[in-house]
């Protein structure tokens, strides 16, 4: 019996988590939405969302890159320093891709 109970303990809890994880992904979504109409950014790739939203990450530093510079000792401004030069690189990439597929319509549209 009482591990009856222990069960359905620990599963209202998990229920309880999962509302809460659910909450902050719906609240995360809701900015990102947000984010991609107030910049005119609907019209990404899935690819490029994707990019998009993990530099949004960084640049909240909840990315987990500056977690991952902590643990190998370095100081809250190393940290951001590096952080931003992190999220520029990853701007720089999108951008390129952005590039890349307008050469390729440019392309298109030369050889008509």
């Amino acid at each position: 019996m009482t591990e009856l109970k222990n069960e359905e303990k620990r599963r209202v809890k998990i229920n309880r988590e999962s509302k809460k994880e659910r909450k902050e992904r719906e609240k995360l979504e809701k900015l990102m939405k947000d984010f991609h109409n107030k910049y005119g950014l609907t019209d990404l790739e899935e690819a490029d969302i994707k990019i998009l939203e993990q530099i949004m990450l960084d640049l909240a530093g909840t990315g987990g890159f500056l977690g991952q510079l902590s643990t190998l000792g370095f100081r809250a401004a190393e940290m951001q320093i590096t952080n931003a030069l992190w999220t520029l690189t990853r701007q720089n990439w999108l951008i390129l891709r952005q590039l890349q597929k307008l050469n390729k319509k440019l392309e298109g549209l030369a050889d008509r």
